[in-house]
């Protein structure tokens, strides 16, 4: 596809003496099911309805609860995360996803229709079922995606990934960003400079900003700018973040936003904590009954020893 000036020019390309497909500002190519051109087409629209058959037919199964959560956690989430990086998946659609996975895992848990759905969300090891919810990851894989292009290995990569973060903010303030303004305006800092309308092409950089400031309603999370090296930083709850770790360490973040959220409840939160408590403590006497029953063991040997 040819493009100048904002206008698709229809131009015969070749590559290695062969035709390449005209493309016109109407027509996209699809890569790994994610459509591309010039304008933005909606992805993964087919595999969210598929996603939805396949819940259906999960919730229908003879699997046990925890069998059939670990299925959505292997099967279902992991079929969207391409899309999430790559393409630009509907929120409706993902909502509407987000709405089964609720309805069936309350089932599941044999919760009312009316309980949290925090306690989907919370982690193993906090008694949840380590849910989170697509709407949610979609902004995670945007955040993640950028991230990884910044701190790329490959310099050129690495580059190109700068210099268009940086002309998306020059497109929209008008004027030569420093490093500084670059970070304010990904991290959601209100000002008058900025235009409410956004006219540029979408890409995962337009995209960022408001990946950013929807999570920072669930997390601390922000762009530090290191000018003497000329990178970002990722800031996520006050430990920085890495390229190889980023979206555990935000997946991570969320699960403790839900965590809190359930426990400031007072109704179900108060439940939640002493319950928390209630099993610790049950377990720490089946510990102290465990090692004072080894110890009288020990000590029948010992004697038993020591009479022969």
């Amino acid at each position: 596809m040819h493009i100048r000036s904002g206008k698709v020019i229809k131009t015969q390309l070749r590559i290695q003496s062969e035709n390449m497909e005209i493309m016109d500002k109407e027509s996209s190519y699809s890569y790994l099911g994610v459509p591309t051109g010039f304008k933005i087409f909606p992805s993964a629209t087919e595999t969210i309805e598929q996603l939805k058959k396949e819940v259906k037919s999960i919730d229908d199964s003879l699997l046990y609860p925890w069998q059939k959560f670990d299925a959505i956690n292997t099967f279902i989430t992991t079929k969207l995360s391409f899309h999430l990086k790559c393409g630009t998946v509907p929120k409706k659609s993902l909502n509407e996803l987000d709405a089964l996975i609720k309805k069936v895992g309350k089932k599941w848990m044999n919760l009312p229709v009316t309980a949290s759905c925090e306690l989907l969300y919370l982690p193993y090891t906090a008694g949840g079922m380590n849910i989170i919810p697509t709407s949610v990851l979609c902004d995670i894989s945007t955040v993640s995606h950028a991230f990884r292009l910044l701190t790329s290995n490959d310099r050129i990569t690495q580059k190109l990934a700068y210099d268009s973060m940086k002309e998306v903010v020059q497109r929209r303030i008008r004027k030569e960003p420093t490093m500084e303004e670059i970070a304010q305006f990904y991290n959601g800092a209100s000002s008058t400079n900025i235009p409410q309308l956004n006219t540029d092409v979408s890409s995962c950089w337009t995209k960022l900003r408001g990946a950013m400031r929807r999570l920072s309603s669930k997390m601390k999370i922000t762009f530090e700018p290191d000018v003497s090296k000329k990178k970002f930083n990722l800031i996520i709850n006050k430990a920085a973040a890495t390229r190889f770790n980023v979206e555990a360490q935000l997946r991570d973040a969320t699960r403790n936003y839900f965590k809190q959220t359930l426990l400031a409840k007072p109704s179900q939160g108060r439940v939640y904590n002493v319950t928390a408590k209630i099993l610790f403590r049950i377990i720490s006497t089946v510990m102290e009954i465990s090692l004072d029953l080894l110890n009288g063991i020990l000590f029948i040997v010992l004697v038993s020893i020591l009479c022969l």
